[in-house]
């Protein structure tokens, strides 16, 4: 869809912004890039090398350029974003995306 994903971290917090009327935000979500988000926690941990070193073959502090998106979507926009994240790229199973377009359906259909 035209969009740089290597770098982003993209984070769902229902109410963020505090535009809903509702009392509190939260609980946030990793929605993209739960699986660079843990290589990184790895790799600041010791765990796994980058660039074939680990982080304390480094001199200084190892500087990463991460972009983080919080959004605050509802629960239909996050299964819908769910779908377009997945249903291209790394192939998720077809009756993974037919199961999460039937939550949206059905949740649609709650009003």
């Amino acid at each position: 869809m035209g969009g740089e994903t290597a770098r982003e971290i993209l984070i769902n917090c229902y109410n963020f912004d505090s535009r809903r009327r509702v009392e509190k935000a939260g609980p946030a979500e990793v929605l993209d890039g739960k699986q660079r988000l843990t290589s990184l926690l790895m790799f600041m941990d010791g765990k796994i090398r980058a660039f074939g070193r680990f982080v304390h073959e480094y001199e200084g502090r190892p500087r990463v350029n991460i972009i983080w998106k919080v959004v605050d979507l509802d629960e239909v926009e996050v299964l819908r974003t769910y779908v377009m994240l997945n249903a291209g790229g790394t192939v998720h199973s077809a009756d993974e995306i037919e199961r999460v377009r039937a939550l949206i359906a059905a949740r649609e259909s709650k009003g």
